[in-house]
């Protein structure tokens, strides 16, 4: 009996060695075809948006922060580890930043052995194993859940890993990889808990899920919960106490799977609740644009997405999916089916999905792993394939087929090559030709080895169409091998570290800003600086951005690009630096003095710049300054802290600072410190016919039309253009000849001009109109002033993904001796731009040593910058409000001569605590909120998970026994 279980053993482990062999080689083989287009070009898998500005920089920062722990670990014997970096933006949470990108991802924590130059080389190599990864998931899910043959797993497992989701992320977002890992993995977990089989793989896949990433781990834990509750239904119809028992199951071991991962989880949770763009409200949508629609009928079989719909699934998948239809059998795969596009269909669903956000598909990976499956499920069923049933196959591919030449949105070459692919497939196998004695002249076998074959060939093709200089060619969208030193070490912060280094200056603290920055760069020079661009934000840097007005010069909310160069702001934020390109021509803000070249940057220097912590004698609150715009508020930032209402309440039971009690003395406060801002006169010309100038809109009935603001200007001040309540009502060409007369109050696109156009331009009219070709979701005004200066002011509208309610605006033209008297601005599309107010500002900002000075003079002094820690001494004859500009986090604790005082939000952002008058000690200390509970949630949850096994092992053996002893 023993001889026969161990041939048994060995037999099975052959069996898997083998298929191991198989996977591997022809993952290889097709990995090579996928990417020889970056190989050939050498091209990196790093994508010159995101994957160079946030994950490669994360995973460099990331090796870095190991190397320095396990040196503090082995060398110095201490645990310390940074909870929060002055060199994230202006000062962010490590955990909280990165989480998303690489702490707590299994791949990244090795980086710590790669040396930076070689960074790069490894970052394709956590890439290539996540795709390997993933397709031993797949492999192991359909292994232990049904009885398919081994080529079928193989095609199936090919088919998900290089799908167009692992085919664009491999080149986009690397983590986006993870859940093709993880989902697999939890949903065998739940097949084992059913079918009462141990539950450690279910807890592993979870706990590994959630401190991967929490987007993605809230993705796979709903799909797992419909997932859940739809296979119970199914299996067990109306034994509601069985199902009720399992999800009890589920769910405890769900618990004790976070609970262990609770120290990465609560603290990004609760960041994660915190952040702005989490806070603003979507508005929820019925029906995708039409375009959405069209679109996802070649998507399915070919490269290409719309919403994040990535499919592009090898050519077998879809012959497989439509078998499944025709057969009678299989009622569950077909009920998932229908439930997975219900979820594309409508936009609701994918919002959902996407943390209550914007319509997004990115549940995707897991309608891969559906499709993938139903080429294991229906395997035999394509190697024997009847006559009929092939005919009926044949039928729909040629509908489909008419469909994607008919409908211009699914008309292209790619999917009209795959389904050809696909005809050819399905004449292969259909039973029609045979030998003399009756057997198909194509044997089971080689049915088998084709289906591979064309599916290998199909995910080329995707690959050839998406990648190649002859088809999208996406990889020149790829960082290449040789720039990624280059780039590294030849940008802004090099220059300034070179002039820093140069110049012996104490480097403890350095903040700069400047004009086209290489975003995130500064983190791995230790350098602060005012741009910034991750995922998660802090909530109150994103108000005081947009409570002051700042521009939106980038594509994304959430991407800061500086203070556009705002004198006062500048000091306020204790900016040092203004780094420029040679080449790049650009209006220097007020108060900073050239300093040299370096690496082929210019410096200057703020000569107004606030020491990293100053103080006011006086405070006022927000409810206080009314309907104030960023203009004048970052002058009353300039003299007055503002504080909150209930902080204000607290304060003002203070003597010794000053506070502004009602409005009244509001005014007297405005009168006393000399409010400088100034709104002018201005005319409104539109510079033709295709302009429209009303009282609270601005008609534009062509693009590219623009209107010219004249006024008179003030020397030696800085120019805004100041709009408030501002929305943009999207028209085409068709609504200016067929809509309301609102688009064309000028009668310009009247019915004797729609009749005297050609059919075919009618044609292109109405089909821009139908389908949305236009985007109507953000529009990009161009500001001149008559001094030269050039700026972008970019408006988000409600449609668009990243929404963040913003509608109020000051666009600073730059600080100039002379008198500005001009601004026109571009618009750049059709439609109305409508408003509730719109000013021109000019602020004497010469002013600005005035208020350094006094700002400054009661600073902190001995500034020592430590790990999580900020300390210093305050020697003031008066009491002060202290102010470090530092971003504000509740992680942070501040003590004064060792006793524990409370910290308030300043000036929208920063922190602020009160001193007493006299000397004192001073001493920051932070934090990351939730950790230490968190950390105390996991020790336990390990203690509970021990405890379960151990007595789940125990009840295993208790009852073999009892089968034994009966």
């Amino acid at each position: 009996m023993i001889r026969i279980d161990s041939l048994k053993i060995n037999k099975s482990k052959n069996k898997i060695l083998s298929y191991l062999g198989l996977y591997t080689l022809v993952f290889l083989v097709v990995m090579v075809l996928v990417f020889m287009y970056n190989f050939i070009s050498d091209k990196t898998f790093i994508w010159k948006a995101d994957g160079w500005e946030q994950h490669y920089k994360a995973l460099l920062y990331y090796s870095q922060y190991l190397r320095e722990f396990f040196y503090k670990l082995f060398v110095e014997h201490r645990i310390e580890f940074n909870q929060w970096d002055f060199a994230i933006g202006e000062g962010g949470d490590v955990l909280n930043t990165l989480n998303y990108y690489v702490i707590g991802d299994p791949f990244a924590f090795f980086s710590f052995l790669i040396p930076a130059s070689y960074m790069y080389i490894y970052y394709e190599l956590m890439i290539l194993l996540r795709l390997y990864l993933a397709g031993l998931a797949f492999s192991y899910f359909t292994y232990s859940t049904g009885n398919f043959k081994k080529m079928g797993i193989l095609t199936g497992a090919i088919t998900y890993v290089f799908c167009y989701w692992g085919m664009l992320n491999s080149l986009r977002h690397p983590y986006f990889l993870n859940p093709m890992i993880t989902f697999p993995l939890i949903i065998l977990g739940v097949e084992h808990i059913i079918k009462k089989k141990r539950p450690y793989l279910f807890i592993f896949s979870v706990f590994v899920a959630a401190i991967s990433n929490f987007y993605f781990f809230y993705m796979q834990v709903l799909l797992t919960v419909g997932y859940v509750v739809i296979r119970l239904i199914y299996l067990y119809k109306k034994d509601i106490k069985i199902i009720l028992k399992i999800i009890c199951t589920i769910a405890l071991n769900s618990i004790l799977a976070v609970l262990v991962a609770a120290i990465i989880l609560m603290p990004v949770l609760n960041a994660f609740l915190s952040d702005s763009r989490f806070k603003t409200s979507t508005p929820f949508h019925l029906v995708y644009p039409i375009k959405y629609y069209l679109q996802m009928i070649s998507n399915y079989v070919s490269e290409g997405d719309s919403y994040w719909l990535c499919m592009g699934f090898a050519i077998p998948t879809l012959l497989a999916v439509i078998l499944l239809f025709i057969k009678p059998k299989n009622r569950f795969v077909k009920f998932v089916f229908g439930i997975s596009f219900v979820i594309m269909l409508i936009p609701a669903f994918g919002q959902i999905l996407n943390g209550m956000s914007y319509m997004c598909n990115r549940w995707c990976f897991a309608f891969a792993l559906l499709n993938a499956y139903t080429i294991c499920l229906m395997w035999d069923d394509l190697i024997n394939i009847k006559v009929k049933e092939s005919f009926i196959i044949l039928v729909v591919m040629v509908v489909y087929m008419g469909l994607c030449i008919i409908i211009e949105y699914a008309r292209n070459t790619k999917s009209l090559t795959q389904l050809m692919l696909g005809l050819v497939l399905l004449i292969i196998l259909i039973p029609v030709f045979k030998n003399e004695n009756g057997t198909p002249i194509i044997n089971k076998k080689s049915k088998e080895i084709l289906i591979l074959l064309v599916a290998i060939i199909s995910i080329a093709l995707n690959s050839f169409y998406k990648n190649s200089v002859s088809g999208e060619g996406y990889i020149k969208e790829c960082v290449s091998s040789d720039d990624v030193g280059f780039l590294l070490n030849s940008n802004e912060n090099q220059a300034l570290i070179t002039f820093l280094n140069n110049s012996n200056l104490d480097t403890s603290f350095i903040r700069y800003t400047g004009s086209k920055l290489d975003y995130n760069s500064n983190m791995l020079y230790n350098l602060s600086s005012s741009q910034y661009y991750w995922t998660l934000t802090n909530q109150f840097v994103s108000r005081f951005r947009s409570r002051l007005g700042l521009t939106l010069n980038t594509d994304l909310p959430h991407k800061y690009a500086g203070y556009d160069d705002r004198t006062f702001l500048l000091a306020l934020s204790s900016t040092m630096y203004y780094v420029v390109d040679i080449t790049d021509n650009v209006q220097i803000p007020n108060g900073f003095v050239y300093i040299g070249k370096y690496l082929g940057y210019e410096i200057y220097k703020n000569v107004n710049a606030l020491p990293l912590a100053y103080s006011y004698d006086s405070f006022v609150t927000e409810d206080q300054l009314g309907n104030l715009n960023g203009v004048e508020l970052q002058e009353v930032m300039m003299n007055s802290l503002i504080v909150s209402n209930s902080e204000g309440n607290k304060l003002k039971n203070i003597e010794g600072i000053k506070s502004v009690d009602d409005k009244d003395s509001l005014n007297e406060f405005y009168e006393k410190i000399g409010l400088s801002s100034e709104s002018l006169d201005f005319v409104a010309s539109p510079d033709s016919k295709d302009a429209i100038v009303n009282d609270d809109n601005i008609t534009i009935t062509k693009a590219g039309a623009s209107v010219t603001f004249t006024f008179n200007g003030r020397k030696n001040t800085e120019t805004y253009f100041v709009i408030n309540g501002m929305d943009y009502d999207y028209a085409t060409t068709y609504d200016l000849y067929k809509g309301k007369t609102k688009y064309d109050p000028n009668d310009n696109y009247n019915k004797e001009g729609w009749d005297n156009l050609e059919y075919y331009e009618k044609s292109a009219i109405f089909s821009e109109w139908l389908f949305h070709k236009i985007s109507s979701s953000n529009v990009e005004l161009n500001l001149v002033a008559s001094n030269g200066s050039v700026k972008n002011m970019r408006y988000f509208t409600p449609n668009y993904s990243y929404y963040n309610g913003e509608k109020d605006f000051c666009v600073n033209m730059g600080y100039s001796n002379d008198v500005v008297n001009s601004i026109t601005i571009t618009f750049p599309k059709v439609g109305i731009y409508s408003f509730d107010d719109i000013k021109i500002m000019s602020q004497e900002t010469d002013k600005v040593s005035s208020y350094v000075n006094k700002l400054s003079e009661y600073s902190l002094s001995d500034i020592t910058i430590a790990n999580d820690e900020v300390s210093g001494t305050l020697d003031a004859d008066s009491d002060r409000l202290l102010t470090f500009s530092i971003p504000y986090s509740r992680g942070w604790e501040a003590y004064i001569d060792g006793v524990k005082t409370s910290v308030f939000e300043g000036n929208l952002t920063y922190m602020s605590i009160y001193v007493p008058k006299g000397e004192h000690t001073i001493k920051l200390v932070y934090n990351t909120p939730l950790f230490k509970e968190g950390k105390i949630i996991s020790i336990i949850g390990i203690i509970l998970i021990i405890a379960y096994i151990i007595s789940y092992e125990r009840r295993l053996k208790k009852g073999k026994k009892n089968v034994q002893g009966s």
